[in-house]
C-alpha cells in the first residue's frame, strides 16, 4: 500500500467507532504480578533494567512480527483469541528502550524486590492470587528496595510474612505488601543433593502440574502437545528420588529427544518455566530461578518421553505473552484505544481495542509522555481479548512505541 493511501485510511477514523469503543467500559482491578517483564523472543525483546544510574538504556532497533501465525490457519494470526487477517511482511520496529522508573511510578514488587527475615535474604517472584495457599504467619520481615534517582536511597517496609503451600519457610514465603501478597524465594544458591530432596522440599507432588509440552530432537521442536493424563509420569518422577544433582556443564547430544513442559505454579510464584526430560537421562528445570539438573538415567527418561507422547494430543504453541499492535487513536481517562485497521488485508476489518490504564505499568507511559495519539505501539498482555466488552484487552502490562514496516520500507506516521 502507498503511504498516501495509508495516511488517508488512518486519518479517516470514524468518530462513532471511537465513541463505541469507550461505551460501557468495564472497570476490573488488575493484579500487579510480574517480576520478569519477559516475552517470547519471537514477539518482543525486553531489556531488564535494575538499579541503573541512567534513566534510559538504549539498544539497536529490532524488527519483530506483529503476531504469531497459527499453524492450523496459515492465512491468519491470532491475538488473544481473536483471528486477524493481516498483510504479509509487516513488522513493528521498536527501539527497545527500558526506562528505569522513578519511585512514584514503580509497582510494589518493583519497589520492594528484596526481603530479609531472620537473617535469610529473599527475592521477589510474583503476586500470589490464590490466598488459600497461605499458611501461618511466621514473623515480620523487612522488604526493601533502592531509589536510583535519590542517591540509591534504601526504602524499607515492614511486612507480615507467611508460610506458603506447605513449603519450608527458608525456601519460599509469602509477604503482605500493600493490598496484595507476593511470593519471595530464597536468594542463596543451595542446590538439593538429589531429586528426592527437590521433590520433597518444594512439594512437587502437590504443586507440579504437567500439561503442555514441546517435543524436541536436538534443538528442533517437532510439535507441541497437551497431556491427557499425567498420573504415570508423576509416579515415575516420584520414584527418581535417588537421582543425584549434577553440577557440571551439559553437552547436548545431536539427535537427542526431549520433552519440555511449561510449568506455572502459584505456590512457587513461577509463570511458564521449563521442566525438561532428555533422552540421555536428565531432568533440567529452572522453576526455582537457578538451573538444576538431575541424572535419572536413560531408561527412565525414555519411558517418560514415550509416555508423554502416548498420553497427549497435539496442540499449538502458546506464547509467553501475547502482543497486540496498532495505532493509538485516543487516550481517555481509563483506557488507550488502539486501532489495527491499517494492518489488515481489508482495512474495513479493523478493530479498535481497549487497553485499560488502571495498571500503573501502562498508565506511567502516558504520564511521562512516552506515548501519545498517533503512535504505533505494541501492547504486551497475558490475558485475552474480550470481544463482548468492546474488545477489551485483559492483563496488559507493557506498551512500546514503534514504527511500522512493510518489508524493508518504513511506513511513516
Amino acid at each position: 500500500m502507498k503511504n498516501e493511501t495509508l495516511f488517508a485510511a488512518i486519518g479517516q477514523i470514524d468518530e462513532d467507532m471511537i465513541a463505541a469503543a469507550m461505551e460501557d467500559a468495564p472497570r476490573h482491578k488488575k493484579p500487579v504480578w510480574i517480576r520478569y517483564a519477559a516475552v517470547a523472543a519471537t514477539l518482543l525483546l525486553v531489556v531488564g533494567a535494575c538499579r541503573m544510574i541512567h534513566q534510559w538504556q538504549y539498544i539497536p532497533k529490532i524488527q519483530v512480527p506483529i503476531a504469531v501465525p497459527n499453524v492450523n490457519a496459515p492465512n491468519y494470526t491470532y491475538i488473544g483469541g481473536i483471528a486477524r487477517d493481516y498483510k504479509a511482511g509487516q513488522t513493528i520496529s521498536t527501539e527497545a528502550v527500558e526506562r528505569v522508573w522513578e519511585w512514584q511510578y514503580k509497582t510494589m514488587n518493583e519497589r520492594y524486590s528484596s526481603m530479609t527475615l531472620n537473617g535469610t535474604e529473599y527475592g521477589i517472584r510474583r503476586e500470589l492470587t490464590d490466598e488459600t495457599l497461605l499458611g501461618e504467619k511466621i514473623g515480620t520481615g523487612t522488604a526493601y528496595g533502592f531509589d536510583v534517582y535519590d542517591n540509591d536511597k534504601r526504602h524499607d517496609l515492614a511486612v507480615d510474612v507467611y508460610t506458603l503451600g506447605g513449603i519450608a519457610d527458608d525456601l519460599l514465603v509469602a509477604a503482605h505488601l500493600g493490598e496484595a501478597y507476593y511470593v519471595y524465594g530464597r536468594e542463596a544458591y543451595v542446590p538439593p543433593a538429589n531429586f528426592g530432596a527437590f521433590w520433597g522440599d518444594y512439594r512437587l507432588a502437590e504443586h507440579l502440574q504437567l500439561a503442555d509440552f514441546s517435543y524436541d530432537i536436538s534443538y528442533d521442536t517437532q510439535g507441541c502437545y497437551s497431556l491427557t493424563d499425567a498420573t504415570e509420569i508423576m509416579e515415575m518422577l516420584q520414584n527418581c528420588g535417588s537421582a543425584p544433582f549434577v553440577e557440571d556443564k551439559y553437552q547436548w547430544n545431536a539427535g537427542c529427544r526431549s520433552v519440555c513442559f511449561t510449568v506455572t505454579a502459584e505456590a512457587w510464584g513461577v509463570y511458564r518455566r521449563g521442566f525438561t526430560i532428555t533422552e540421555d537421562g536428565y531432568i533440567f528445570t529452572n522453576i526455582m530461578d537457578y538451573g538444576y539438573r538431575f541424572d535419572i538415567g536413560k531408561e527412565v527418561a525414555c519411558n517418560i518421553i514415550d509416555c508423554a507422547l502416548q498420553n497427549s494430543t497435539e496442540t499449538t504453541a502458546k506464547p509467553y505473552t501475547s502482543t497486540l499492535a496498532g495505532q493509538i487513536i485516543a487516550i481517555t481517562d481509563d483506557c488507550i484505544l488502539v486501532d489495527d485497521s491499517a494492518l489488515c488485508e481489508d482495512e474495513r476489518d479493523g478493530i479498535v481495542f481497549r487497553v485499560p490504564t488502571e495498571d500503573i505499568r501502562i498508565s506511567r507511559h502516558i504520564a511521562v509522555g512516552q506515548i501519545t495519539v498517533g503512535d504505533w505501539v505494541q501492547v504486551s498482555f497475558t490475558g485475552a481479548i474480550d470481544a463482548e466488552h468492546q474488545y477489551t484487552v485483559t492483563g496488559a502490562f507493557d506498551i512500546h512505541k514503534g514504527e511500522l514496516y512493510q518489508g524493508d520500507i518504513m511506513i511513516a506516521e
